[in-house]
Parts: C-alpha cells; sequence; structure tokens
C-alpha cells in the first residue's frame, strides 16, 4: 500500500496538532502537511495531490467550506472531510453537495477513523 498523503488545516495549532498525532496513529508512515488558512489550503491542494484533505470551516482568510468549493469548482475531486464546531444545516448541505464529508466538533477518535476510512474508500 503507498504512504497515505493527507493536508490537516486548521488555525488552531493546537488542534491542529492533535489531528495529527491523531493521524500518525492511525496510519504508519503517513505524510502530513499542514496549513492554517483557506487560503493555504487551496495553495498547497493546487501544488501536490493529496489522499485526503481534513480542514476546519471557521478559518482567517478563507473558510474551509469556500475553499474547498472553490477546488471542486477547479476539478479537484481529493476526499476532503470538513469540520466544524458550529451545527449549521446549510454548511452541510454545501459540503453534500460538493462530496464533502463532514463532522461536528467535539467528536471522538473511533468517529474520526470512520469517516476517514468511508472518505478514502468512497475516492
Amino acid at each position: 500500500m503507498k504512504q497515505l498523503e493527507v493536508l490537516c488545516v486548521d488555525d488552531e495549532e493546537m488542534v491542529r496538532n492533535v489531528t495529527v498525532m491523531v493521524l500518525e496513529s492511525f496510519f504508519s508512515g503517513i505524510k502530513i502537511d499542514e496549513g492554517k488558512s483557506g487560503k493555504e489550503l487551496l495553495e498547497r491542494a493546487r501544488k501536490k495531490q493529496y489522499d485526503l484533505i481534513i480542514s476546519d470551516n471557521n478559518m482567517p482568510e478563507l473558510n474551509g467550506i469556500d475553499a474547498l468549493e472553490i477546488l471542486r469548482k477547479e476539478g479537484y475531486r481529493t476526499p476532503a472531510i470538513l469540520i466544524s464546531g458550529l451545527y449549521d444545516e446549510q454548511l452541510y448541505k454545501r459540503a453534500q453537495e460538493n462530496h464533502i464529508y463532514s463532522m461536528q466538533k467535539p467528536y471522538g477518535f473511533p468517529e474520526l477513523r470512520k469517516v476517514i476510512d468511508e472518505a478514502i474508500k468512497g475516492s
């Protein structure tokens, strides 16, 4: 199996660090690039083909859903998971319409693993 390459984007460094540690515990040899804004998400995803993008929604410059929608409109089909701390029916609808998995904070690590597996299998 090839090495899994993931882009993890969250403006909160502590949350990003925990997510990275959890991903490393899930997948041996995983390669993770990090970003802290929707703008960085776009820049990195346009330069490199990832196996998965995990992004927070509420970030400076450009939020996660807007960045992921831009990628979809540009033809990128990288599996993606959008994470939000706020329940927002419209946000989840936009994610679903763009074939983006979504999760609400707080979530458990088993739940995260399940959604990651679904996203990767669905690609």
